[in-house]
Formats: C-alpha cells, structure tokens, sequence
C-alpha cells in the first residue's frame, strides 16, 4: 500500500543547517567544534578534533581538562581504551583548575571504570565508595560510582548486596529517567534475577526500556530473558502487570519513532508469549498503523502470521494481506465494483482504557509548541489511535515548517499514511501527493480543466479549507 505513496519532493536549492546553537566566544574554537562534532554523534571525528584540540596552546587549564574528560569518554567506549587510561590518568596527576570539579569526579569515575574492567573488585568498590561519600561530588558522578559498587557485587556473586547498592545508587538520583540510569537498572534487574525475584528483575528492566532513547539493548535483553519466563502460565499475574507496564511506557517512547516500534513490537510479542492473541492481534493492527516505510512490511507480515496462528486458518490473513495491497477499491482500484476488499480488521477495536488514555494525554500536554511538537503530537495520536486528530496536527505542521526536504517529507509521509488509514483506499493518498506537488490547478497548471485536484484532507477537517 505504502509503495504507492510517491517520493515527489524534489531536492530544493540549497543546504539547510542546524546547529545546536553557537558556542561561547570565551570557549576555544577547536574545543568547540569538537563538542559539536561529539553531540552529532560522530565519534571517529570527535576524537580527531579533540586531539587536535589538545594540541592547541592557547587552551586554559580548565579547557584542556574539559577536552581530556570529553575524548576519555568516547575513548572509553571504543574498542581499544588505552588512550582513555593515558588521559585519566594525565588528567588526574595534573593541578585541578578552579570550577572543575565536575570534570575531576567524572575523571575519577573512569579510573575505577576500569579497575571493574581489568577484575580488581575490592579496589573498585574501595575507590567508588570514596567518590560517592565525597560531599562535593555531583550527582550524576555519585550515581556512577554506587553504580560499579553494585556491578563489582554482583560479578562476585553477592547479588543481594548489590541490589541494595543499586537500588541506593537509584535512590539518590534525582531525575530516574536520566540515560546513566539505564546500566544501573540493566544490573538491578540482573542482580534480582541471581536471587530468584523475576517479578523485581522485570520491573528493572521496564524501567531500563523506560530510560533508554532508543531502547535497543534493553528490549533485546527483555525478549531474550524474560520472555520465555512470562510464557509460563505460573507468572500470568506477572505478565499481566508486565503489559500494563509497557502500554503505559510506549507514550513516552515517540519522541524517537524507532524506540516506539520496538517496544510496540516487544508488546506484541509478550502478548504472543502468553497466548493472548485477540489484545495481540488488537497491537500488532497499531504496530502496522504505525511502522515506517522500512518495517511495515515486516510489521505486515508479522500480523498475517499472528492471524494465522490465531485463527488455524489462512482466510483472514490472506484478506488482510489483499487489503494492504489493494484496500477497499480491491485490484481495479475502483469503489463500488465486484472487487472491492472489506477491511477484515474493522471489528479490533481497544475497548475503553482509562489508565492509557491518562498516559497519552499527559504525553500530549507536555509536548512544546511549533512544528516540531504538531508532529510529535501527531505520533501521539496515531499511537493512540485517534487517527483525525493526527491529521489535524500533521496539516498544521505542514503549514508551519520549513522549506526544506527533510520535514516537508516526513510530514506528507506520515499525512498520506493517516489519509489511507481513515479512507482504506490508497487512491486518497496518492491524490494527496498530487496536490501537494502541483496545487489545485492540476499538473496542466490551468484551472477549470480535467485535471483540477481538491485537497482530499478536506474530507475529514472541513476548517483545513480557511
């Protein structure tokens, strides 16, 4: 279905740059751009600019500590941390400046980092327990330190305390969404399952999905541990929590599209485990609703397979595959005639959910204005399914971003999507497409004649016409 939606943007004159904002005059132009190069998330050019940086005489003593801390991290997390080592420690044996003191305690976290690494426990804990107790020390770098207590306990098979540690190490961070908080709740949830308290080590690991952007690694480990662990008929209570978990965590996954499948996908899947095929059925219809050009087909193809499964027949997946490609117009393109494809989903609907709805509207509430917040907010509402409050949002959003490809695109995507999704007829979106590329007048260019197109939006929000 999607295959028809055209790609008509053409390239437009120019490049569009954005930049997270111009540096301080007062900071070191080679400092700075290695900063920027670092928040792109471009490592390999990062480091070349950092130690060019360090090159650089003119840097104060502060700034060179800075630049020192910033390439030990990314070093730190390369394949190779020999030079992350030799920075800490050049770092370290150096005078501290005034007003580093944030850059010495994270410095003094890699060091015991790496004593976890090389298996020198007793050191680590010894060493990471001096940073946390130090009433100077910032919270994040505190929060760290506990961290690899916990770690170092855990691999010395002492799980019990180092879910207390952890848990302590949590307890004192004030913000628990921070992305350090992810490690620390991957082994929490790892520490409780060595003491037997799968319901605790799941409840972790949600909070791990819950933290991390993307939430790659902690939806993999969720499917690969826990899983076959709330198949089991003895743990329903604990997959029934587990779902409820994850719906009421998806709301806070959209502002990175991918991070949202996935978990939307984790869902389906825990649904599968526990053989509660109508609500999983009723998630993956979402998860299609809602893929991006590069997985629905995958999204597609999971469902057929769902509905097989459920059903012991092929009659409703091969329907439902007819319907994707053709919707309701069938093969001829046509409504009305012999062909035409009842949608045979229309049935799955989410029945009343007032826990979710609060989710979805507190995410909705808290979503900045501009552009940029209508195409979040329309994410919100295809998650949700309100499907004409997302094209709401989507023909704001159009209406209110640059001219420039990247938006411009990814809003008419997502509007043809929605458009076909309210029509089941892929012909609405295509007519969409063409009006965008060549307005009323139609491709001829001359109003009054065959070719006049209308805004099919207008068929679902009558005000789009002022």
């Amino acid at each position: 279905m999607t295959r028809r939606c055209l790609r008509w943007i053409a390239v437009f004159a120019g490049v569009v740059m954005f930049v997270h904002g111009a540096p301080s005059q007062e900071v070191n132009p080679k400092l700075a751009k290695a900063r920027q190069l670092a928040m792109k998330s471009n490592p390999q050019a990062a480091l070349a600019a950092f130690e060019e940086a360090l090159k650089d005489p003119g840097l104060t003593a502060a700034e060179r500590l800075s630049c020192m801390r910033h390439a030990a991290y990314l070093y730190k997390n390369s394949k190779d941390d020999s030079r992350a080592r030799q920075l800490v420690e050049l770092a370290l044996a150096s005078e501290a400046p005034s007003g580093a003191a944030d850059d010495v305690q994270r410095l003094r976290v890699f060091r015991v980092e790496f004593l976890l690494r090389d298996g020198k426990y007793d050191e680590a804990i010894a060493a990471a327990r001096q940073i946390a107790d130090d009433e100077n020390c910032g919270m994040r770098s505190r929060h760290e330190a506990q961290r690899v207590v916990g770690m170092c306990l855990l691999r010395q098979d002492k799980p019990t305390e180092s879910a207390a540690a952890l848990e302590r190490a949590l307890t004192d961070l004030a913000d628990k969404q921070l992305t350090t908080s992810v490690m620390t709740y991957t082994t929490l949830s790892d520490a409780y399952l060595e003491m037997g308290q799968v319901a605790k080590a799941v409840e972790a690991m949600l909070n791990a999905i819950r933290c991390e952007p993307a939430a790659l690694n902690p939806t993999k480990k969720f499917r690969r541990v826990f899983l076959p662990q709330l198949r089991d008929k003895a743990n329903a209570e604990l997959a029934d929590a587990a779902v409820s978990r994850i719906r009421q965590i998806i709301p806070g996954k959209l502002r990175v599209p991918a991070a949202g499948e996935r978990v939307q996908s984790m869902l389906v899947e825990l649904l599968v485990a526990c053989g509660r095929y109508d609500e999983a059925i009723l998630e993956g219809k979402l998860l299609v609703d809602v893929s991006s050009a590069d997985t629905m087909s995958d999204a597609v193809t999971d469902l057929a397979s769902l509905l097989k499964k459920a059903d012991g027949t092929m009659a409703r997946a091969n329907m439902f595959l007819d319907y994707v490609r053709s919707g309701k117009p069938g093969p001829d393109g046509k409504l009305g005639t012999g062909d035409d494809i009842p949608d045979p989903l229309a049935e799955v609907r989410r029945p009343p959910d007032a826990e979710r709805d609060a989710a979805f509207q507190e995410a909705v509430d808290a979503v900045k204005p501009g552009w940029k917040g209508r195409l979040a907010k329309a994410s919100l509402y295809r998650y949700w399914g309100k499907r004409q409050e997302a094209l709401a949002e989507l023909h704001r959003a159009l209406a209110e971003c640059p001219m420039a490809e990247e938006p411009i695109q990814t809003i008419v995507d997502a509007t043809i999507r929605v458009l076909i999704q309210l029509s089941g007829d892929p012909g609405v979106g295509a007519r969409f497409a063409d009006f965008q590329k060549f307005g009323p007048a139609g491709e001829d260019k001359k109003r009054g004649t065959d070719d006049d197109l209308t805004n099919p939006i207008l068929n679902y929000l009558p005000e789009a016409a002022g």
